[in-house]
């Protein structure tokens, strides 16, 4: 029995420095583990990208830091308080805006390539689209140039030229090297209001719900109410 023991003692004294080393081993992974767990949690987290945004989150139409406005329903209504005017622009079907004001009714039914321009019943232009331009031909006329930053407004090949500029918070109205005003978006208290060079408000609609340059003709005198207000549904249908 104390040889028996004796062998015991011995098998021990021979094992344990290596059963030391591997506790040790453990010991000190274990240890290392939980300190990276801490590290972890104390280390901020990365800002993560939007999906096909590359580094960087989604940009807004010409880096714009407000919601844009978003692509409306069927039955969804716009309504725009300008002065004495009120307007209410409607998608009434997949392919169908209105904007009515101060009796009268203006339509717009979207084709793909080529759209029909309405005043009451009355067909009274043809808009086609062509890459970045769309052409508008026939009792009213007018071309809109479309670049991730701005929109170029033009009534006749030569004729005066209105940029409407997407900055941030707002849309600008320049024409030339002079500033008209601008439409801006407040998302704290859910506005959209149109005001000219001087700062006067001319127009606010507390429904929009985000920027948009569709109400931009308002700040172009050059326009007749016919031009405007279609200018006005054509932006509005596009989604601009």
């Amino acid at each position: 029995m104390k040889k028996l023991l004796g062998i015991w003692i011995l098998a021990l004294a021979l094992i344990a420095p290596a059963a030391c080393k591997e506790l040790e081993k453990t010991v000190e992974k274990k240890v290392k583990d939980q300190m990276a767990q801490e590290q972890a949690k104390e280390k901020p987290a990365e800002p993560t990208s939007q999906p096909g945004s590359g580094e960087q989150p989604a940009a807004q139409p010409g880096g714009a830091t407000v919601p844009f406005l978003a692509a409306a329903a069927t039955g969804t209504e716009y309504h725009l308080a300008a002065g004495a005017n009120s307007f209410t622009v409607k998608r009434v079907s997949e392919n169908k805006w209105t904007l009515s004001e101060g009796g009268k009714t203006f339509a717009i039914v979207l084709g793909g390539a080529e759209h029909q321009l309405f005043a009451g019943d009355k067909q009274v232009a043809t808009a086609k689209l062509k890459e970045d331009k769309l052409k508008v031909e026939g009792d009213v006329a007018f071309q809109l140039k479309f670049k991730a930053d701005k929109i170029k407004l033009t009534l006749a090949e030569g004729g005066p030229e209105w940029d409407l500029k997407y900055k941030e918070d707002k849309v600008k109205v320049v024409k030339g090297e002079t500033e008209l005003g601008k439409v801006k978006f407040y998302p704290d208290k859910g506005k959209l209001k149109v005001k000219d060079a001087g700062e006067q408000e001319l127009a606010v609609s507390r429904d929009i719900g985000g920027l948009t340059a569709a109400p931009a003709p308002l700040l172009i005198p050059e326009l007749s109410p016919e031009q405007r207000d279609l200018i006005m549904l054509t932006l509005f249908a596009m989604n601009k």
